[in-house]
């Protein structure tokens, strides 16, 4: 037998399978949740979303960490600096 007509066969013996009890029910269930979660934000990912939104938000924040990491290299510096 070819491979062509195994996986025909193959094909033929899945598409004859019934699918179980309730399936199509547990998958709109499954989705209906999933949409019920997405509509039920924290308030820390809603206040996140709404900063990396803009791109003077992203910028700002971009910015202050430049600044925070400038600020850690210098107390680095300054613990070999003699005083």
């Amino acid at each position: 037998m070819s491979d062509d007509k195994l996986y025909e066969q193959w094909k033929q013996r899945r598409a004859e399978a019934d699918a179980p009890a309730g399936f199509a029910d547990r998958i709109m269930a499954a989705i209906e949740s999933r949409k019920t979660n997405e509509r039920q934000r924290t308030w820390l990912a809603t206040v996140m979303l709404a900063a990396l939104s803009s791109r003077f938000s992203r910028i700002g924040i971009c910015s202050l960490a430049a600044a925070a990491c400038v600020a850690r290299l210098m107390h680095v510096f300054a613990i070999f600096v003699a005083q």
